[in-house]
C-alpha cells in the first residue's frame, strides 16, 4: 500500500512519487495519486523527465493515458530537447503514438480557443491597416545569397478580420518549400473562422472555432489522428532544428574603403539606424532514425541535397547511444538494465547509459 502523504515516504517513492509509479507501471495507483492532487504532474526527475516523458520513454501506455487524461503537458521537452511525441515515435508503438498525437492536437486546440477572445478584443481596438513586411537572409559566400530564403508578408486588417499572404511555406530536409498561400481569420460574436487558401491548387481549408466552452470529449474525438497519420510518423525520421546562439556576438558594420571606413547606418522609416552584423550562429539539425526499418533508413541517408553539399554542412553520425547492451533479452525500454535506485539517484552517474531504445542520431551543423 502507498502512504496517503507523499512526504511520509522515503527514497525515490517519496521524492518522485509519480515517476516511481510510472517506473513500475502501476497505472491504477498512479490514477489515485494524480487524483489526490498533492504532487506536481510536471515535476522533473533527476534525468530531466516529467512523469509523462518517463512513461512514454518506457512505453508504459496505460500510465501515459492516465497522465494525459489529467492534463500532463504534451509540449514539454526533456533535458535533451526532445518532445513527448518524438519520444513516443522512437518506441515504434503505434497505439502510444496515436494517443500522444491525439492529446497534443487537443491541447493545441484548447490553448488556441482560450486566446481567441483576447485576440478579438485587440482586433476591435486596433485601426484597420495594410502592411508589407519584407525579410531576407544574405551571406558573404558567393552565390549563397541567391538560394537563401526571402519573402514578403502582406497583411490586411479590417474590423475583426485578418488576412496574411505568404509564399514561403516551410523548410524540409534543407529545401525551402514555396507556394502561394493566404491565411484568413474572420472574427464573429460567437465564433471565429480560420481559412487556409492554397491558390496553386485552388483549395480552401476551413475551420470554425467556437468561443463558448466546448465539450472535452467532442474536442478529443475531433483530434483523433488517422492510422495513416500515425504510420507516416513511424516511417519518417524524427527531426528537430534549432538555432544555437550561445556564442553569438554582434559587431558594428563598417562602410567605405581602407583608411576612410566609418560605422554603417541606414534610414528605416525616417530614422537613422545603426547596422550590426551577427556571427557565431549555428543552425543545428538533429535526426533520429532508431525507429525506422533498414529500408527507410536507406532513404534518409540518400536524401542529401545539392544545397547541403554546396554549403559544406558538417555531419556527425552516432550509433546506439544508450551504452552497451547487457543482454539481448532485456526490455528495449531499458537496454542497459538501469535500476530504479540508479535512475532516481541524482548523484549516480549513468555515463552514456539511458532509458529508451538505443538512439541513432545524426547531427548537422551549418555555421
Amino acid at each position: 500500500m502507498i502512504p496517503a502523504n507523499a512526504s511520509a515516504r522515503k527514497g525515490p517513492e517519496g521524492k518522485y512519487p509519480l515517476h516511481f509509479l510510472v517506473w513500475h507501471n502501476r497505472h491504477r495507483e498512479l490514477e489515485k495519486e494524480v487524483c489526490a492532487g498533492q504532487v506536481d504532474i510536471e515535476q522533473l526527475d533527476p534525468r530531466g523527465r516529467t512523469p509523462l516523458h518517463l512513461a512514454t520513454t518506457l512505453g508504459h501506455l496505460e500510465c501515459a493515458r492516465v497522465l494525459l487524461a489529467h492534463g500532463a503537458d504534451v509540449g514539454r521537452e526533456n533535458r535533451s530537447g526532445w518532445t513527448v511525441l518524438q519520444e513516443a515515435v522512437s518506441t515504434r508503438d503505434l497505439e502510444l503514438v496515436q494517443l500522444v498525437l491525439r492529446y497534443r492536437d487537443y491541447q493545441r486546440v484548447v490553448k488556441r480557443l482560450a486566446g481567441i477572445p483576447m485576440l478579438l478584443e485587440k482586433l476591435r481596438k486596433a485601426q484597420d491597416f495594410y502592411v508589407e513586411m519584407k525579410w531576407e537572409f544574405t551571406s558573404w559566400v558567393p552565390l549563397v545569397s541567391k538560394i537563401c530564403p526571402s519573402d514578403t508578408y502582406k497583411v490586411w486588417k479590417s474590423g475583426q478580420n485578418l488576412r496574411v499572404d505568404t509564399t514561403l511555406l516551410g523548410f524540409d530536409h534543407m529545401t525551402w518549400q514555396r507556394g502561394n498561400r493566404s491565411f484568413v481569420f474572420r472574427g464573429q460574436d460567437t465564433n471565429a473562422v480560420v481559412m487556409e487558401i492554397d491558390h496553386d491548387r485552388r483549395v480552401v481549408y476551413t475551420e470554425t472555432l467556437a468561443l463558448a466552452g466546448q465539450d472535452r470529449e467532442l474536442l478529443l474525438a475531433a483530434a483523433q489522428p488517422t492510422e495513416e497519420q500515425v504510420l507516416s510518423r513511424l516511417t519518417a525520421p524524427v527531426v528537430t532544428t534549432q538555432l544555437d546562439t550561445k556564442n553569438i556576438s554582434f559587431e558594428r558594420n563598417k562602410t567605405g574603403i581602407l583608411g576612410w571606413r566609418s560605422e554603417k547606418t541606414e534610414m528605416v522609416n525616417g530614422y537613422e539606424a545603426k547596422v550590426y552584423g551577427a556571427s557565431n550562429v549555428e543552425l543545428i539539425t538533429r535526426t533520429r532514425t532508431e525507429h525506422l526499418s533498414e529500408q527507410h533508413k536507406g532513404k534518409v541517408k540518400g536524401c542529401k541535397t545539392p544545397l547541403q553539399s554546396f554549403l559544406g554542412i558538417a555531419e556527425q553520425h552516432g550509433g546506439p547511444q544508450n551504452g552497451t547492451l547487457i543482454t539481448q533479452t532485456l526490455s528495449q525500454a531499458n537496454p542497459t538494465a538501469i535500476t530504479a535506485e540508479e535512475y532516481f539517484n541524482p548523484n549516480f552517474e549513468l555515463g552514456n547509459r539511458d532509458m529508451g531504445r538505443p538512439m541513432e542520431l545524426t547531427t548537422k551543423t551549418q555555421k
